[in-house]
Order: structure tokens, then sequence, then C-alpha cells
């Protein structure tokens, strides 16, 4: 049978298409405002951080980043900003450099200070960021909390808050990598930015992953610390001021493949091509230990300094001046942060060895910065520098809990310290209890760079350190275990006078 086909009247195909016309109207309307709404302003996660003794669940760090990528309404091109990117490009062209841009140890070039300054940068001049973000970011206080985390976080993500940019200078002894300092638009806030260069491709994500575990472990030592996209051409206007430099930036992070392979989008729409950086708030009023009423002038392997501060049963314990009590309890609670992260790059001479404050009237330690950029509250160890910790799956030789558990020495701590670790003991229910709180805080693009099984070897050193406390627990009783008192609880006559001064 033949099937006829019939053609649809014409008034039924004009009500297809005024349907089909209707439907993408609507469509378009909708994509319009979700475009429209204002991005400007990061979303603040949800996750938090505590600094009291929560339970194990409740132990979540903040955002490495705002969530919400930053779209510029009016960013103007920023005349010394161009030119210094301008700079960078003349500077390759050009071959006749003192000093070998690959950096050999044996023939390392050092790099002084820009006596310029530092070099402005484009931004979003209708950007304003909230006063709590920026409040957050109080770099006076060293008494950090998830509130401020967060808070804080979302201002140093925003790159319409910085105003300029500067590269530090390189020695080789200390600071011989490429990092830069960048400044922002309110209260003086400054960090420091690291990035993933050939030789130390860990420093970025390091850094990052350091600073999840200090606030999981509750130490809550390290600065405010965020993990981003950043400009490839920020750094490259920072390093333009010395021909060396910006052929050392080339070589070492844009002609390096591990690194250019890891380049992203730029979450902003006002630049191009980014770089996963770590920026971690500078703190005012941060000293060597060895400069400050804090200062423990000894060697880790000096068996007197083990047995006076860290030995149940020596006399010398009792008579303990009170700021060499404090600082014992501090350096013991930096020697088990850096054995669990594995970082061997500190000491107790001058080596990343630092005091938020620390400072007096008294000739014997670093001179007292006017009321303005004094520490609020107590002076207390800092936590700085992660760039060469997790690295490895072997554990630091040259630390106080390295080798075999029954030959560790050292049986005083805090109670504070033993309690935030035991919160993540690992038991048949659960092998890495520290690395699932921690693993939820770090963002997808670290695991780029790092290792999962290095991360992962943190609960391995945990569970160690809390093996030495249980031999301790068997050897002495556990007031004498525990009797290494909390840093607030030791009160400094010269620090106190201090504060009551400015009260």
């Amino acid at each position: 049978m033949n099937v006829v086909r019939r053609r649809a009247p014409y008034h039924n195909k004009r009500a297809v298409a005024l349907a089909v016309l209707y439907f993408v109207l609507l469509s378009t309307v909708h994509c319009i405002k979700l475009f429209n709404v204002d991005r400007r302003i990061p979303v603040t996660s949800t996750t938090t951080t505590t600094t009291a003794a929560p339970t194990r669940e409740s132990v979540t760090a903040p955002p490495s980043r705002a969530p919400d990528p930053t779209r510029a309404q009016d960013v103007r091109a920023v005349p010394e900003f161009e030119a210094a990117v301008s700079a960078y490009y003349e500077n390759l062209r050009s071959h006749n450099i003192s000093g070998n841009p690959q950096q050999p140890s044996k023939d390392f070039t050092e790099i002084d200070e820009n006596q310029n300054g530092a070099t402005p940068v484009a931004f979003d001049s209708l950007y304003e960021a909230p006063p709590e973000q920026y409040h957050a970011c109080d770099n006076r206080n060293a008494t950090f909390s998830s509130d401020r985390d967060r808070a804080c976080q979302a201002y140093l993500s925003n790159l319409h808050n910085i105003r300029y940019i500067k590269a530090l200078p390189v020695k080789l002894l200390h600071g011989r990598t490429i990092k830069a300092k960048v400044l922002y638009a309110h209260h003086n806030i400054s960090a420091i930015v690291k990035i993933s260069q050939r030789k130390f491709v860990y420093e970025a994500a390091s850094e990052y992953a350091a600073y999840a575990f200090d606030r999981a472990l509750e130490f809550n030592r390290v600065p405010t610390t965020v993990y981003i996209p950043f400009p490839v051409d920020f750094l490259r206007a920072a390093t333009s001021y010395d021909p060396f430099y910006s052929h050392w930036f080339e070589n070492f992070v844009v002609l390096y493949n591990y690194t250019n392979s890891r380049f992203v989008t730029c979450d902003t729409d006002a630049f191009k091509e980014c770089i996963m950086v770590s920026i971690q708030l500078w703190m005012q009023d941060v000293h060597p230990a060895l400069d400050t009423f804090l200062a423990l002038p000894y060697h880790y392997t000096d068996p007197g300094f083990i047995a006076k501060h860290y030995q149940p049963g020596d006399p010398a314990f009792s008579s303990l001046k009170n700021n060499r009590l404090r600082a014992a309890g501090d350096v013991l609670d930096r020697f088990i942060f850096d054995f669990l992260i594995g970082n061997s790059d500190r000491g107790l001479d001058y080596k990343n060895n630092y005091v938020y404050g620390g400072c007096s009237k008294s000739e014997n330690t670093c001179e007292l910065p006017p009321p303005a950029a004094r520490l609020k509250g107590l002076a207390t160890y800092a936590f700085l520098d992660h760039g060469s910790s997790l690295y490895a799956h072997k554990e630091t030789d040259d630390n106080l809990f390295s080798g075999a558990v029954e030959d560790i020495k050292v049986c005083r701590f805090r109670r504070s310290t033993y309690a935030h670790l035991l919160a993540f003991q690992s038991s048949d229910k659960e092998e890495y209890p520290l690395w699932n709180v921690v693993r939820r805080q770090l963002p997808p693009s670290i695991y780029n760079v790092s290792y999962i099984s290095v991360l992962k070897k943190v609960q391995v050193r945990l569970d160690k350190v809390l093996r030495v406390v249980e031999l301790c627990l068997n050897k002495y009783p556990d007031s004498e275990v525990f009797s290494m008192p909390e840093y607030d609880q030791v009160r400094i006559f010269e620090e106190d006078a201090i504060l009551l001064e400015e009260s």
C-alpha cells in the first residue's frame, strides 16, 4: 500500500517555529542572567579549621583559593608594567650576560635586590575588597584561626588586590630559589610568592601542603597560605630589572618542560598564561630566633641539650628560666612538625630559625620595633619556609625523632601536642586518618606536582612519634612525660612589661 506523506499545514509549522524561537529566547535570557552575576567577589568555602581541641572529624582546613573565577571589569594598562615585560624580552635577546643561567652550585650567581623598588601591576580599578577580608590578613597577629584563614585567603587569592611585585634577592646559602614578594592594596599587606622551578619543582606545592598539615594538626604556626594560578607576566616583570635574572627565570621556569607543561589558563580574563604558586602572608616583627629572648643556642645532637630540656629526671629542667622554658616547648613542637613533613632545611642556628616577636629593650635581643609594627600577643616560634619539605618517602636523618624508636631520647612533651597527634592515630578501621583529612584541603592541581605516596608518609611518621610517647609513658609518670607547659602558660617578665605599656 502506498503511504501518502502529507505536508503539515502552514499554521502548524508557524506554531512550531514560534515555540522554538520562544525556547531560544528563554535560554538566552537565562544565560545572560548567569553571566551578569558579579563574580569579582570570591565565594568563601564552608570548610573550617579550628584552634581548639576538636574531634578529628571537625578538623578541616580552609580553602586554598577562591572557588569562583575573578572577572575583570576595568583592567587598564599600566605603563611601568608593560615596560617591565618588554624589558624582560629585551634582556632575553641579549646574550652578553655575566654568569651561568643554569646556576650550578660551584658557579652560582647571586642577585642583589632591585634598587628601583617594586613594579606596579595591572588590576581591576572597579573592584574593592570587603573590609573583613583585609582585616583578617593582620600581619601583626600570629594567632591564626579558621575564620581569619578563610577571609584572608579570599583576599590573598584575588589578583585584583595586588598592586606591586618585586623579585626577591638571591643568595647561595640562604634563599637560592626564584621567588617574589607582592604588595597588596590595603594595610601594608604583602606576601611571598613561591613557584615550581628546575631543581626545586615541589617548592610551591610543598609550601601549601605544609600549611595544610600545620592547620590539621593545630600547630597553627604557618602564616595563612593559598595555592592559586598566578600570571607569568607578573614574574617576567619582576625579574626584568636584572638581565641575568630574566635569563634564569626563562631557563628554569618558562623553558623547563616540567613547569611549562603545567602552565594553566588564568582565572581572571585580564591575564592569559598562569603558573600555580603558593602565596603566603608576610608577617611583621619576625626575627632570627638567636636574636630574641627565645633563643636556644644549642645543636640538636648535643646530649646535654636533650637531657636538660626533654628527658624527665634531669634536675636542670626545674631551674630553666621562663624564656628558655617556652622556647624549649616551641622548638620541640617544631622538631615534630619538621619530622612529619620531612623538612631538613632548618636548624637551631640561623637556618630558617625564626620567632614571631621576641625583641625587647634588653641589649641582648633584637631591637624592639615601634608599637605599630610589633607583634600582637606573646612571642612564639614561627614555622616558615617549607619549600624543601615533602620531597621524599624516607624520613630525614637530622631530627630528634630520626632513627629507631628505642634510640630516641625525647620523653617530655606538651600535652596538647600529644592530644592533637593522637586524634589522627592510624587503626585497623582507618589506615591514613590524617591524610583523609588533609587530602580534602588540597586543590587537585597539587597532585600534578606532589606524589600522594609521599604525602601519606606523614601518617607513618606521626604514628612513630606516638610510639615514642607510648614508650615514654611506660618509663615515666604521666605528669613527667607531659610536663612541658603550653606556650601561653609561661610568662616572661620583659615581654609582660612591654605588653603592659601597650595596654
